[in-house]
């Protein structure tokens, strides 16, 4: 009698037998077949200290954040520039009121800055946060006057600090999520709103070349943002601009306003509209320790926020001295200059749920605020699944690296190559440089693994770089224009929301020490589910490669260089 085979021998048998049995995927590339330029829209990261933002300095320029920024900064062929960061204004500290007269220590922001910048970063730079508390309330037309000189500063001091040139490379933004009504305490109702976004959105227009200058960025686009929006539109012109307060004012007419809050004709920044999901509900839950402490696995309780006319409580308490914005201003003959409103939409777990949503969402504003039809719109927060901190296995592995590839091929082939898409995709982020904590090192949305040796002496930090890292790194050898491309199965041709991609690039010598290239990038991807132990046989055949020094003789264009793989997800 024959001894019975090992159940594992037998299970890896037949894995081997219906892998063999599979139709294999055909990926074809052509690369004397140019498409389009390829711009890399997908370099950009971001985070969120935690609670209390008033010491968000202990988190941005700790440690494990500068080990953090370190392997940002790293990824090869400036694969990441840029890192949104949330409530950098609590990075200053400021002493008096904003009816004497502030005085600001740009200190933190200037070491968090500087940071960024010796890891060739960029900074996302929302407006947001109330240094040391001093904005409350932006009902106050002090406060909304001092907040505008705010903003003036912080212009002037980093164009100063490290040219114009650098400085136009960043992305100004003004609050983070307003539907979210999280204020941290500052008082911000429609009327209040309109004056803080206007405050942040009317200074220094001078600039040669121009600020890059965002406006509202949501996760949806519910009827107390839409009306702000309205505001926005209809009165920004009729802001009372004549003097500063406790001087007598006059009520400037919109065709006078304008220039004012517009600065000199031709000198207006550039624009772009924002979104993005998540980000507002989830930053910030969890408290770091001290250190070798152990961590409280339940989120911290976030204070409950001012009464917000987001959330259908208005406010009808006005300033001291007139009305900041008129109830119903007049028409505005212009436009924002340089602000504008954008809304987004969730992963909930899927690909093309998030390219779906971003197209409705982008609809509805070309529909509703027809002058921003062809405003760039950034998604910020790309990311597939809402909650940074939520522990997903997927997270931990090649499933989210893959993800995160198959979301960006999806943008690329399906909306910035659609030459029929009204939409002027600009730039895609995943918030996904938050730095993970026991016990879930590898099982959150980080770029980096972070493990916090506290029972060693001395302590330290060990980050370890995760698979979508890498990824990010394959992505930037993606350059110079889009080559033609195709996956098959079967005879059938496959469109990018299924599980096996490509995309694929040629860059084109810059001189004598150049050289040709091109850049086969594929991905397997069933979005979060993963398949493990599964192959999936592949063949991919590279077209109209151009004669090497080495080669003899020129080769066919349609002489295929075929290599077959085996592709594990």
């Amino acid at each position: 009698m024959r001894p019975p085979r090992p159940r594992a021998a037998l299970l890896a048998l037949l894995a081997a037998s219906l892998a063999a049995a599979e139709v294999p995927h055909l990926v074809r590339v052509d690369a004397a077949r140019a498409l389009r330029p390829l711009q890399p829209f997908w370099r950009s990261t971001g985070f969120c200290p935690p609670l209390p933002h008033s010491q968000a300095d202990r988190y941005d320029l700790s440690w494990d954040q500068q080990l953090n920024l370190a392997y940002v900064g790293a990824v090869p062929h400036g694969g990441m520039e840029q890192v949104r960061t949330h409530w950098l204004l609590d990075l200053i500290t400021a002493r008096g009121s904003a009816r004497q007269g502030l005085s600001y220590n740009f200190t933190h922001l200037d070491r968090y800055l500087d940071l960024l910048r010796e890891n060739q970063l960029v900074p996302g730079f929302e407006l947001m946060g109330s240094p040391s508390g001093r904005f409350t309330d932006f009902e106050d037309e002090q406060q909304v006057f001092e907040w505008k000189n705010l903003v003036s500063l912080l212009a002037r001091r980093y164009i100063g600090r490290y040219g114009l040139k650098h400085v136009s490379k960043w992305n100004f933004e003004t609050w983070n999520e307003p539907d979210h009504h999280d204020f941290d305490n500052v008082s911000m109702t429609l009327q209040g709103g309109q004056a803080g976004l206007l405050g942040s959105c009317g200074s220094e227009r001078g600039w040669q070349p121009p600020l890059r200058r965002g406006g509202v960025d949501s996760v949806s686009l519910p009827p107390r943002l839409l009306e702000l929006l309205r505001r926005l539109l209809r009165g920004s012109a009729s802001r009372q601009l004549g003097s500063a307060p406790g001087r007598p004012r006059r009520l400037l007419p919109p065709a006078a306003a304008l220039p004012a809050l517009l600065g000199p004709p031709g000198a207006l920044p550039q624009r772009h509209q924002l979104l993005h999901r998540g980000g507002g509900r989830e930053a910030g839950l969890h408290r770091p320790p001290q250190e070798g402490q152990a961590r409280d696995p339940r989120p911290s309780v976030r204070p409950r926020p001012q009464p917000s006319a987001y959330a259908g409580v208005p406010r009808t308490r006005q300033p001291q001295n007139a009305r900041l914005l008129p109830a119903a201003p007049p028409p505005l003959r212009g436009g924002l200059g340089g602000c504008s409103g954008g809304a987004s939409a969730q992963g909930a777990g899927s690909s093309i749920y998030i390219l779906e949503q971003e197209a409705a969402v982008v609809r509805q504003i070309q529909r509703l605020f027809p002058k921003f039809a062809d405003t760039p719109v950034y998604n910020d927060e790309a990311d597939p699944l809402v909650g940074w901190s939520l522990p997903q296995p997927w997270r931990a592995d090649v499933t989210y690296a893959a993800m995160v590839v198959k979301v960006i091929a999806q943008h690329q082939n399906l909306l910035v190559a659609n030459s029929s898409s009204s939409v002027r995709y600009a730039l895609l982020s995943n918030d996904n440089a938050f730095l993970s904590y026991h016990p879930h090192p590898f099982s959150q949305r980080t770029l980096t693994a972070r493990f916090q040796v506290n029972n060693t002496r001395p302590p330290h930090v060990q980050l370890l770089r995760k698979p979508v890292l890498t990824a990010m790194a394959l992505l930037a050898l993606l350059d110079g224009e889009q080559l033609w491309a195709e996956v098959s199965r079967d005879g059938t041709v496959l469109d990018s929301n299924h599980t096996v991609g490509v995309l694929a690039s040629t860059h084109h010598p810059m001189g004598p020490a150049d050289a040709w290239r091109a850049t086969v990038l594929v991905y397997a991807s069933d979005d979060t589910r993963a398949h493990a132990n599964r192959s999936v046989p592949l063949t991919l055949s590279l077209y109209g490669v151009p004669p090497g020094p080495g080669d003899p003789a020129p080769r066919s264009p349609l002489d295929p260089r075929a290599a077959a793989f085996g592709l594990v997800r």
